[in-house]
């Protein structure tokens, strides 16, 4: 082994780590956010051997109700006799018929006045409604069941049970359901499921199969906002007054999607990299000010080899200049915010340092003239550049 080369299960542990935050990424950076990780869990506990059993066991345990043979139905749509419609997230069936729904919240409480009232109703005696929130929600879940069903809890570890009409109704949080305390069992994919909803320091290690659809919908959303980005700045910096030269139209490659700037005869980029994005911000070219930073995948960087045809003697210059005044930067990408304001927030980053560049810039004396913008290459460290 190599100096500096990490030992395998630091390695492991890094990669784990960008699973378990990609998996956050993916489940805050949806508008559907409680579809989304009821469509992950369904999926974990239909594909991934060794973890429906001992979920469904442990589930019976909670709720009170024998659901180990039932089928588990997703997104079962019921239309009862006063033609209320109600989309049950989970809901168990055995011979005998309906025995269990699950309700899951994210971040919102309960969706009608008769949420809960509604979805007991359906359920035959001795059938169980589960009601599950995050543990800093718990609480106010807790408060708003009562109120709906006029009964009182008794705490069960992490669980609160009650009973209404021969129906059982509990409460409890992501972490108690997961497994993550007091199940008396454990599973990593459905612990890294329960961390990344809760937002838990410690994690634990993803198998390949959440690793990949982890990181593969986190680079498709983070291309998806990069191409927005890139797609709104000229109108925003106009809009913005900012004196740039020039803005050209969006380019793309399978590792970048970008758009250039030209202030005066300075050439930059702003969005997506993938070698940035994997990269210590400070190692980056023009980032040595950038010491202690966090990575990101959308960056507003300079070009680092090649000038536009016909300025190649000022361009070592240029690279200079830009550097001193601190030129590349991440942009950083909001957590837990819809798309449509993930957009907003970058390109408020991207105006704000692009404005700061400008007048860096305007007083520097030694600054050349503005030249006519030309086409350039990839943003990123090639011979081409």
């Amino acid at each position: 082994m190599t100096t500096g080369e990490a030992a395998p299960h630091e390695a492991e542990r890094e990669d784990s780590q960008v699973a378990h935050l990609g998996l956050r990424h993916l489940l805050r950076s949806s508008s559907g956010v409680e579809v989304r990780t009821n469509d992950l869990l369904f999926h974990l506990l239909h594909s991934i051997p060794g973890i429906r059993a001992p979920f469904m066991e442990h589930l019976s345990a909670l709720t009170g109700v024998d659901v180990r043979r039932c089928v588990v139905q997703r997104e079962n749509i019921h239309v009862d006799d006063e033609g209320r419609r109600s989309s049950r997230d989970f809901s168990m069936h055995d011979a005998t018929g309906l025995r269990c729904i699950i309700e899951t919240k994210v971040d919102s409480p309960l969706t009608s006045a008769d949420q809960a009232s509604r979805y007991l109703g359906q359920l035959p005696p001795g059938g169980s409604l589960l009601l599950v929130t995050r543990r800093v929600l718990l609480d106010d879940l807790i408060v708003q069941t009562q109120q709906q069903l006029d009964c009182t809890f008794t705490r069960d570890g992490g669980a609160f049970q009650g009973v209404v009409d021969g129906r059982r109704v509990v409460v409890t949080s992501w972490h108690r359901l997961l497994g993550a305390s007091g199940a008396g069992w454990v599973h990593p994919e459905l612990l890294s499921l329960s961390a990344a909803l809760e937002d838990d320091v410690d994690f634990t290690p993803f198998d390949g199969t959440v690793d990949d659809a982890a990181v593969g919908y986190t680079v498709h959303h983070v291309v998806h906002v990069a191409r927005r980005v890139c797609d709104g700045l000229s109108q925003r910096l106009a809009e913005e007054g900012i004196p740039v030269t020039h803005v050209g139209k969006p380019k793309s490659d399978v590792k970048w999607h970008y758009v250039e700037v030209v202030v005066g005869d300075h050439w930059l980029w702003v969005g997506y990299d993938a070698e940035y994005w994997g990269a210590d911000p400070a190692t980056v070219p023009g980032g040595d000010h950038l010491t202690g930073q966090a990575p990101s995948p959308l960056w507003i960087g300079r070009f680092n080899h090649r000038s536009p045809r016909g300025y190649e003697a000022i361009s070592a210059a240029n690279r200079e200049r830009l550097d001193r005044i601190g030129a590349t930067t991440p942009l950083r990408l909001p957590k837990g915010r819809s798309t449509d304001a993930v957009v907003n927030d970058c390109l408020e980053q991207a105006c704000t340092h692009l404005r700061r560049v400008a007048e860096a810039l305007a007083v520097d004396p030694a600054v050349r003239g503005t030249h006519a913008p030309q086409d350039t290459a990839a943003p990123t460290g090639t011979d081409e550049q």
